[in-house]
């Protein structure tokens, strides 16, 4: 059988629509036709969200009498939403997009946005069901009209359905967030999109308000995302423009699966020109640095900020990105962002002000300090992250998989105890600043931060009674019984009787904030937190434009970007005041 051969669409804004055709029996082959329309059409259509499963596809689909070849998991889906009485209109990629052309490629993915916008809704295939999945269903849809609490089973199976691919898939979070409405489909059962999400939230398996902040399990902050993403998006049309929330997406996404790099990108380029952001269209003969340092100065000339270099993670980082530019590939990434922070208005026109060449980034600053001494040895690792979030989760206690974590705690407690900080606090002050510094200030608000700092110091008060009065939390001399103490110890001491649900989320979200960093002292006394990649004689800066000091390293005439610091003592309003000429300050040359 000769093979199938997609026809350019009519229009620029053509796309092609899929007929699948009916049959009677659930292994009939697959039998379909394509036809073309335009976004401007009034078509009517579902659109199919799932995941390929495979690069290329090895099973067969009938399409105007030619062969075209599917992934099993496509087939599978088709097979399942075939009817047996009528042709059913769908839109799918790996059909409906020529996968062997690069500018069919192009030209759809550039309107996949509208695709899902203009389809009368979404069908999310999270794959066959299973003998909980009807039942489930039913409960969960009679959940969303009810304030009843659903079961341990019902919790554990929701569970279940959010560790599927799909949740992992870059590109659904533009499918959810995009669609009029959205069903989700298992084998032949289904359920909506908000009864899902209902069912989550009545179970407690929700996400805190927040970037960085999440009290249900990791492997449900996927859920979480799409949702945020979904309301956020479709609900408050007044973020449009709002530079915060394309630095969450952003973030959030760039943990999300892409078989293709360029995808972290391409995969988000509705949802961010939806937000106000305008980029060059998706083009797949680009290489995978050039997408990435498009979006970064899109983003900076556009939001006239540089909240998006503190995206910037020097660990595992593919070669050929310019510093300054986040690699978007690496899943090894844990630090949040703070979008609620804006730098001071008066000088962000400033990266604006300068020529740029291809691969650099001139911009404007000041000089804060020099570093003069790091912090070597132990440090959390992105291992050690993913060790303690297994353990916890899973109720494990084998609490020796996180050791590297307690010994740097150690070692960042005897840094603070001799360091001779300008600012005059003392080492607890210092030690709690240093390791919650920008984590989450919602918790600051409401208390828990302060409690579970109290609760770290309570434990380090005293290794015999650990019990001190809580006006002995802030001083130094609570820390003096540290440096007699081993790993073990310590790390026994921290868990034991301290294993609530609060503490153990802000213990967790403390591991990712410390992930590859580590402390360091400036010339100036400061001390403060970078990653642990910083060198001796490296520049901490302070850009025009940027939410925090930076560090940079000299690289012959230029400099390379190693990431954002946190200096105790040091503020915004230290460095910048209104007398400032923007245009009289020293350039930068990031490569």
């Amino acid at each position: 059988m000769k093979q199938y051969t997609h026809q350019p669409p009519s229009q620029d804004n053509g796309f092609r629509v899929l007929s699948l055709k009916p049959a009677i029996s659930f292994d009939a082959p697959l039998h379909c036709s394509l036809s073309k329309a335009r976004i401007s059409d009034s078509v009517h259509y579902e659109a199919l969200s799932y995941v390929w499963g495979a690069r290329t596809g090895d099973r067969r689909l009938i399409c105007d009498g030619a062969e075209l070849l599917i992934t099993p998991n496509c087939e599978l889906a088709l097979r399942y939403l075939r009817t047996g009485w009528e042709s059913r209109s769908l839109w799918v990629d790996s059909v409906c997009i020529d996968q062997k052309s690069t500018s069919d490629r192009n030209h759809q993915v550039k309107q996949m946005g509208e695709i899902y916008r203009m389809a009368d809704r979404a069908l999310i295939w999270l794959g066959e069901s299973d003998d909980q999945t009807k039942s489930a269903f039913a409960r969960w849809v009679n959940l969303d009209k009810s304030s009843e609490r659903i079961s341990n089973e019902d919790r554990n199976y929701i569970l279940d359905v959010c560790t599927k691919p799909w949740f992992e898939r870059v590109w659904t979070i533009q499918e959810v967030s995009l669609a009029k409405k959205c069903l989700v489909v298992c084998g032949h059962e289904s359920i909506s999109w908000d009864a899902l999400v209902s069912a989550a939230e009545n179970g407690h398996i929700r996400t805190k308000i927040g970037p960085k902040y999440s009290t249900m399990p990791s492997r449900l902050k996927n859920l979480s995302t799409r949702t945020l993403s979904r309301n956020k998006y479709y609900i408050n049309r007044n973020l449009i423009g709002d530079p915060s929330r394309m630095l969450v997406i952003l973030s959030k996404c760039r943990r999300e699966n892409a078989t293709d790099p360029r995808d972290k990108v391409f995969g988000l380029f509705a949802i961010l020109s939806a937000l106000g952001l305008i980029l060059p269209a998706p083009d797949y003969s680009k290489t995978t640095a050039t997408v990435y340092e498009e979006l970064t100065v899109g983003y900076i000339q556009q939001c006239k900020q540089l909240g998006l270099l503190e995206l910037v993670c020097t660990f595992g980082r593919l070669s050929e990105i310019p510093t300054w530019v986040p690699d978007f590939s690496d899943q090894k990434f844990f630090i949040g962002v703070n979008p609620t922070r804006k730098p001071l208005s008066k000088l962000v026109d400033s990266v604006l002000l300068i020529n740029r060449t291809p691969k650099h980034l001139p911009l404007r600053g000041k000089r804060i300090a020099q570093i003069e001494f790091r912090l070597c040895g132990s440090y959390v690792t992105y291992e050690t992250v993913s060790n303690f979030r297994k353990l916890h989760y899973a109720g494990f206690t084998r609490y020796y998989l996180i050791l590297p974590w307690a010994s740097a705690m150690r070692e960042w407690i005897l840094f603070v105890k001799k360091a001779n900080c300008p600012t005059g606090r003392d080492a607890t002050h210092l030690f709690s600043w240093l390791a919650t510094r920008d984590l989450f200030e919602e918790a600051a608000e409401s208390g828990s931060y302060v409690g579970v700092c109290q609760m770290i110091m309570d434990i380090m008060a005293d290794s015999e009674t650990r019990e001190v009065p809580m006006s002995d939390f802030r001083k130094q001399e609570t820390l003096e019984w540290v440096p007699n103490t081993s790993d073990g110890t310590f790390l026994y001491l921290l868990f034991e009787d301290h294993t609530h649900d609060h503490e153990m989320n802000w213990v967790n979200n403390c591991l990712s904030l410390l992930c590859e960093h580590t402390l360091f002292a400036m010339s100036t006394g400061h001390i403060g937190r970078a990653p642990y990649s910083i060198e001796v004689e490296d520049i901490v800066v302070w850009f025009a434009g940027a939410h925090r000091p930076m560090v940079i390293r000299p690289a012959g005439e230029n400099y390379i970007l190693i990431g954002p610091a946190y200096i105790h003592g040091i503020k915004e309003s230290d460095v910048w005041d209104d007398q400032d000429d923007v245009t009289q300050l020293e350039v930068f040359n990031l490569q």
